[in-house]
Parts: C-alpha cells; sequence; structure tokens
C-alpha cells in the first residue's frame, strides 16, 4: 500500500554502504527556531526572533550589507575588480550580509551576510545550508550562483551572486535580498557509510537531537505525488505532470522582456510591470540570449497546503553533462555545456506551502535558447511536511505579496 513518506524513514537501509539517504529533508519554520534554540545554528549578532518576517514558512531571510567585489559571470573565483553597492549586469558579485554565519568544519565563499550563522552538526554533516535569491531579486535578473552552498569567511557569511539582467541593480544596507534552506542529514551517526565501516554505528545525543526537529522530506515517486494529490495537500492545474522525481512546468504564451534602462533598478522601488518589462511573443518561438532577462509565465496555476513546498531548477542535468529529461535538451555539446557551468544547476524559485496562484520562470542559458508555449521551463522537488509550516505563505505576519496573484509581479 502506498503511503506518504516521512522525514525518518530509513530509505537507506537496501543498501549496505552508500548515501545515507536518497531523498532530501529540509527544515520547518518551526524546525529552524528549534535549532536555534538548541544551539546547533546560531548567529552574530544573535538572530531576532520575534522578526516575523525573518523567518519565512521553510528559509531565513539574508540581509544585504555591502558588495565585496564584482568579476565578469564568465570567468571563474579570482580577484576582485572593484568594489561598490551596485550589481553590475554581466558580472557575478561577492556580497557581504549584515548576519555572520559560521560551520563546523570551517567552510570559505563569497557572499556575505549582516550575521554569522554556526551550524555545530557531527563534523558539520548533520545541517547542510543552501542560499538562493529571494523572488524580488530574481525577478530583476539576480541569481545565487551554484552551487549555493554557504561558506564562511573573516567577514561573515559570503556567496556569489550574478546579474544575467541587462540593468544594474542597487542594493541597499539591511535589504533582505537572499534565503537560506537547512537541508538535514538525519542519521549521520547510524547510517552504514563508508566511515563507520570500521568504528561501526552507534546512535548519539546529537544526532538524537537533530532527529526531533520538525522538517520536511522530498518526494520522489509519481504515486508519492498522486497520493499527495488526491488527499489536498497541493493542486496543480490544468494538469499536474510529474517525471523523473519532479513536477515539470510548461511555458504559456504570456511572456516579458526586461527593458534596457538608462539607470540602476533601485531594490528597494515598487516599480510597475510596464516600467521595467515590455510584452514579447513567443508563440513562433524566442530566443533567449545571453543579457536578455525574460519572465515567462506558467500554464500552470499552483495551490499548496501548509503542507508541501516545491523548490524549481532551470537546468537539471546530470554528472555526465546530460540532460536528466530528453525533452528539455537545449544542451548543444559538451562544450556548450562548458560554456554555460554558471546557470547549470541553477536553484531559481522557491513555493512556499501555503502559496496559491500563477508562477512564473526566468529561463537561462549564456550560447542562447529558444522558447515556445508548452516547451518544459522548470523542475520542482516537492517537499512534504507532515506537521506542516507553523506560518504558511499568506500569513498576516509575513508579509506575502504575491498571495493570489496571476500574473507576475515587480516589488521589493
Amino acid at each position: 500500500m502506498i503511503k506518504l513518506p516521512s522525514p525518518l524513514d530509513k530509505d537507506w537501509e537496501s543498501r549496505k554502504y552508500g548515501r545515507v539517504g536518497d531523498r532530501r529533508r529540509i527544515l520547518s519554520d518551526r524546525g529552524l527556531r528549534q535549532a536555534i534554540n538548541a544551539g546547533l545554528m546560531s548567529f552574530t549578532p544573535a538572530l531576532d526572533l520575534s522578526d516575523d518576517c525573518r523567518i519565512q514558512p521553510v528559509t531565513i531571510d539574508l540581509k544585504f550589507k555591502e558588495v565585496e567585489g564584482l568579476e565578469p559571470l564568465s570567468r571563474g573565483f579570482g580577484d576582485c575588480i572593484s568594489r561598490g553597492p551596485v550589481l553590475l549586469p554581466g558580472q557575478r558579485s561577492t556580497v557581504v550580509l549584515t548576519e555572520q554565519i559560521e560551520f563546523e568544519p570551517g567552510r570559505q565563499s563569497d557572499y556575505t551576510t549582516d550575521r554569522e550563522l554556526s551550524v555545530r552538526g557531527f563534523d558539520g554533516r548533520y545541517l547542510l545550508p543552501s542560499i538562493e535569491a529571494r523572488s524580488s531579486l530574481r525577478r530583476l535578473g539576480c541569481f545565487v550562483c551554484p552551487p549555493n552552498i554557504v561558506f564562511n569567511s573573516a567577514d561573515g557569511l559570503q556567496f556569489d551572486v550574478g546579474n544575467f539582467g541587462p540593468n544594474p541593480v542597487q542594493l541597499s544596507y539591511g535589504d533582505r535580498f537572499a534565503q537560506m534552506f537547512v537541508f538535514v542529514e538525519p542519521y549521520q551517526d547510524v547510517a552504514p557509510t563508508l566511515e563507520h565501516l570500521f568504528d561501526g554505528c552507534k546512535e548519539t545525543e546529537r544526532g538524537s537531537l537533530v532527529r526531533s526537529l520538525d522538517m520536511g522530506v522530498e518526494v520522489s515517486t509519481r504515486r508519492e505525488f498522486a497520493l499527495l494529490v488526491k488527499e489536498g495537500y497541493l493542486s496543480v492545474s490544468p494538469n499536474a505532470e510529474f517525471r523523473g522525481g519532479r513536477l515539470v512546468v510548461h511555458a504559456s504564451n504570456v511572456a516579458y522582456r526586461m527593458k534596457k534602462l538608462d539607470k540602476p533598478i533601485d531594490f528597494n522601488k515598487r516599480d510597475e510591470l510596464g516600467d521595467v518589462v515590455e510584452p514579447i511573443d513567443i508563440c513562433r518561438g524566442y530566443r533567449v540570449e545571453n543579457r536578455d532577462h525574460v519572465v515567462v509565465e506558467t500554464v500552470e496555476q499552483l495551490k499548496l497546503s501548509p503542507h508541501v513546498a516545491i523548490r524549481f531548477w532551470d537546468n537539471l542535468y546530470g554528472f555526465t553533462g546530460e540532460p536528466v529529461d530528453r525533452s528539455f535538451a537545449h544542451l548543444a555539446s559538451f562544450a556548450d555545456g562548458l560554456r554555460n557551468l554558471s546557470v547549470i544547476g541553477l536553484t531559481d524559485g522557491l513555493v512556499d506551502p501555503g502559496y496559491e496562484g500563477g508562477f512564473s520562470r526566468q529561463p537561462k542559458w549564456l550560447t542562447g535558447r529558444v522558447i515556445h508555449p508548452g516547451d518544459i521551463l522548470g523542475f520542482g522537488q516537492v517537499f512534504f511536511f507532515p506537521n506542516g509550516v507553523e506560518r504558511p505563505y499568506g500569513s498576516k505576519v509575513l508579509g506575502s505579496q504575491y498571495q493570489g496573484k496571476e500574473r507576475t509581479v515587480f516589488s521589493k
């Protein structure tokens, strides 16, 4: 009999040695607060838990402090070539956050927050932070560059943001511009992995504490997804397509292209749609070029209960360089893949538990990509939270701006 997965299912027991689990787990807002209160995760200065908007349904919002350096998107990590608060088009920017965040063991990266996060797990492997841009920043063309992993430096939390749009984007101190997930590996102490080959496995106090945190688990099979829909945990209209362990969404015939403006876009300004974008016709195909920032509305409308979240990818490719799904094959060659390393694996969208409304995508491919109505535009990783989240999207205290909107909104 098919049943919904549990975050504490031991889905690794079928193999003697290997991955701890095939499914990803992610902390809910309740779990994030539990981890902070238990000392598994800490911020310097301390995170103000009374700030109703700081902890979202499954993420922690991160605030902008300063840009540490800029370099071309086409280049890898390297020396800073300029300094300033503007994210310039075609560049990746090293940004500092208002909190500093630390890990055990220490790691190193390129974007900094206003606080320091300390994730204290068994060798730092129970809790695995990951960062992406908030939707308000992505709509302007800016994305956190893969692999979306949090690192630490002497100045605090750092990571890379790339501006793939045609306009500079002006950020101010304290802007909530990024969000952090915390993935969980709950069985690091008892799973029979290679590291335990000689010393055996035994349950630890820390492992038990991690397993007590409230979390969601990835839905990975069609039958599980169908059961979620049947039991009313989510609905996708007019139709839901679930393949390869992901919810697939498709391009409608409604699309916009960001205008080239004569001044930077102020992230704090609530721009009207017509001020920053213009409608385009994609019915005969539209080629998205390197510096094009195009927003395409999906055919699908989403309605999620407080028990379901979906995280989206634009380009899903395996380690072989082959598309995960052959119908999504704009990869021309292996060399073409190398020229697009900045966007392969780009995570670009979270739909929070409780969200209802339309959805849009911002397709990226640095060497050009043609979009037609009906094309696959994204792959969604579906998470099920058995206990739901404390404050779903749309809750009054969260200041949710996009609830019930049928079309894209450009605002902070």
